[in-house]
């Protein structure tokens, strides 16, 4: 679905390119459709853990209706509208996180603290706490869809219980360490990288060229994927490319 998101963002700006690649996506994915990053992450809880190929998919139904509003000119404006404002949103949350990042260094209002990648380094692989950061998420979602009884006293949420929103979280404080530390813009379109990454635990091979999103990735440690380049993944697949 992230991928998607990106590709409905290019209608705009070169509609002809964005037709192509529309047809190529959905022929290739076909009927693999994960559920959304929120949805995804509620049935995690409930089946204790990575869902199986018969939990994680979306039904034909709501595939059909995908497929209608992605070849859909009006539909698609008004998709890349909602996108682009989730983007700003996230923006905005990843603001907020630096005030728990300095909470977590020490400081209350971020003046005192001594403000260096190393400061930011030695908060990101000593000091970040990212099991209270994916509790607070799940906290948070009961009033938006996630029943209360759907987590249990006293639950202590891990990689392996909660693998969608731990994967989302563990990306989201690494990109606060990028932009902290190494004073990287916060773009709109680092909620895609995101929700994107949050997908790991169910893929195999990660392709991108985005230098940004891989530089973040490569920050988190314990990917159960490969990280290529388009080259390397047409390498793979015994596709040589012309020079």
């Amino acid at each position: 679905m992230p991928v998607l998101q990106e590709i409905l963002a290019i209608y705009r700006n070169e509609p002809s390119k964005f037709e192509a690649i529309n047809k190529l996506l959905f022929e290739a994915v076909q009927n693999h459709w994960l559920v959304d990053l929120k949805e995804r992450y509620i049935r995690e809880l409930s089946s204790g853990g990575l869902l199986k190929p018969t939990e994680r998919y979306l039904d034909r139904r709501t595939r059909r209706c995908i497929t209608s509003l992605a070849s859909n000119k009006k539909d698609v404006a008004k998709i890349n509208d909602i996108a682009y404002q989730e983007g700003i949103d996230f923006k905005a949350q990843q603001e907020d996180a630096r005030t728990k990042v300095y909470a977590d260094l020490g400081s209350t209002d971020g003046k005192t603290l001594n403000d260096s990648a190393k400061a930011y380094q030695r908060w990101f692989e000593n000091n970040r706490d990212l099991q209270g950061w994916v509790h607070e998420i799940l906290n948070a979602s009961v009033p938006h869809g996630l029943h209360e009884a759907s987590i249990p006293k006293g639950f202590t949420p891990t990689k392996g219980n909660s693998p969608t929103i731990w994967q989302y979280v563990d990306f989201y404080q690494a990109k606060v360490r990028l932009e902290l530390g190494e004073r990287r813009k916060i773009l709109p379109s680092d909620k895609v990288d995101a929700d994107t990454y949050a997908c790991s635990p169910y893929y195999n091979v990660l392709v991108t060229q985005d230098k940004r999103f891989r530089e973040t990735i490569k920050l988190v440690v314990g990917d159960s994927f490969e990280l290529k380049d388009f080259k390397d993944f047409m390498q793979m697949l015994g596709v040589h490319l012309r020079a």
